[in-house]
């Protein structure tokens, strides 16, 4: 004969079962977006590295190095989800600061900020170079977050510079929406980074602040 306790015990059971089963479907999962591998060997580089440039106009050198590096998790700027930020800083005349993640509800992103050669004006901008929705070869993109500049991204298999051959480039450029030279407020900024590398030439013009420089490299040692 059947146990009427046994039986009770069971119906307690897949009861306890089933509540579990559906409060844990049932529980939201938060989406994390990390910075992807592939991002990462182009734009990614520990302290320790550093890359020596020629200024192309004075060919004086600029020793260019990573001086702090942090990684760490985000849900502060987006509700509902966790990202992944990786900041590097550097020190040197024209470099500034990396800062790589998620930004405008889209995949990897790297926004570039570059030193003024102005004593009285900080960093200059933080313009996007990379965004990972961007089909390879765009010639110009104008990204949500990023209102009042166009975009050109492309990629070339490589490059020779000062008589060294850098390959897997991907060039950046940005220039302001208004693009004619003659307006004071005008921006072109054009960035070219080899894989496991980093920058191999960048060059800027601000009309606002009478910027106009040229670099690109001699040598680096890098740490991914």
């Amino acid at each position: 004969s059947s146990n009427p306790k046994r039986k009770i015990s069971m119906k307690y059971f897949l009861y306890v079962f089933f509540f579990i089963l559906i409060s844990t479907s049932c529980k939201k999962t938060v989406p994390y977006y990390g910075v992807s591998d592939g991002v990462k060997e182009y734009f990614v580089y520990q302290k320790g590295s550093y890359w020596i440039y020629k200024n192309d106009s004075t060919s004086l050198p600029d020793s260019t190095f990573v001086s702090s590096y942090a990684s760490f998790t985000d849900d502060n700027g987006y509700s509902g989800i966790k990202r992944e930020i990786i900041d590097l800083t550097f020190t040197s005349k024209f470099l500034s600061e990396f800062t790589l993640g998620y930004i405008c509800e889209g995949p990897d992103y790297l926004m570039v900020s570059a030193n003024s050669i102005n004593p009285n004006v900080g960093p200059l901008g933080g313009g996007v170079a990379y965004y990972g929705g961007w089909p390879v070869n765009t010639e110009i993109v104008s990204p949500q977050c990023e209102p009042g500049i166009v975009f050109s991204y492309r990629k070339i298999d490589s490059i020779k510079i000062n008589n060294l051959l850098y390959k897997n480039i991907i060039i950046s450029k940005s220039i302001s929406l208004d693009s004619t030279i003659n307006n004071p407020h005008f921006v072109e900024v054009e960035i070219y980074f080899a894989k496991n590398i980093g920058i191999v030439k960048y060059f800027d013009i601000s009309k606002d602040l009478n910027i106009q420089r040229s670099y690109s490299i001699l040598r680096h040692k890098v740490i991914q």
